[in-house]
């Protein structure tokens, strides 16, 4: 089951997948290419969306999805400022990321719901639900390779007292936006 605000962002989480190539990879990342928070610019974030079909800038660096379909893994590829690939380290094994994707939305209920503040209190009102089956592990890597399937890092900071400048991942996630939801799964009728 989803849950989404009507209104708000228009990608749905599919699920959150650290990358399965080296122990400590997002800390990794964070180190290599972060950038200075723009609160506390002593500590590094690394906050981007990336795609299978264009290069996103960041800071000095171009970051871009590779499907590999010889050695069967998702790959983020690193350019440099000439386009020169320097990174293909970190990465998602299909077995993995089928695995997850299999278990977690073989089927889904999307439910739509309106969100408002009372009295310092969330309410929500229920307005629709979907129900999808999932199309194949094969469409979903097609979706990764068409940049309609898309992997965010939302690595940042802790800025309370108590965890003040240790790191914090909101995790690594593939989404998609809701208008191609149905790219990705076949509605269900009833």
């Amino acid at each position: 089951m989803k849950a989404k605000c009507s209104k708000r962002e228009s990608y749905i989480t599919l699920f959150s997948a650290v990358p399965d190539s080296y122990l400590f990879e997002i800390k990794r990342i964070l180190e290599e290419y972060g950038y200075a928070d723009s609160q506390y610019p002593q500590f590094k974030v690394f906050n981007v969306s990336v795609y299978g079909h264009k290069k996103i800038k960041l800071d000095n660096h171009y970051f871009k999805l590779y499907v590999n379909w010889q050695y069967r893994k998702i790959i983020l590829r690193v350019y440099n400022q000439k386009f020169v690939i320097i990174d293909e380290l970190t990465s998602w094994s299909f077995d993995m990321l089928q695995e997850k994707l299999e278990r977690k939305l073989h089927q889904l209920a999307l439910i739509h719901a309106n969100r408002k503040f009372e009295h310092n209190t969330v309410f929500f009102n229920y307005t629709s639900i979907n129900f999808y089956q999932l199309k194949s592990f094969h469409d979903f890597l097609r979706l990764i390779e068409m940049g309609i399937i898309r992997v965010t890092f939302r690595i940042s900071v802790y800025k309370d007292e108590k965890r003040f400048g240790k790191v914090y991942d909101h995790g690594t996630c593939f989404s998609i936006e809701e208008c191609n939801i149905t790219k990705l799964f076949t509605k269900i009728e009833i």
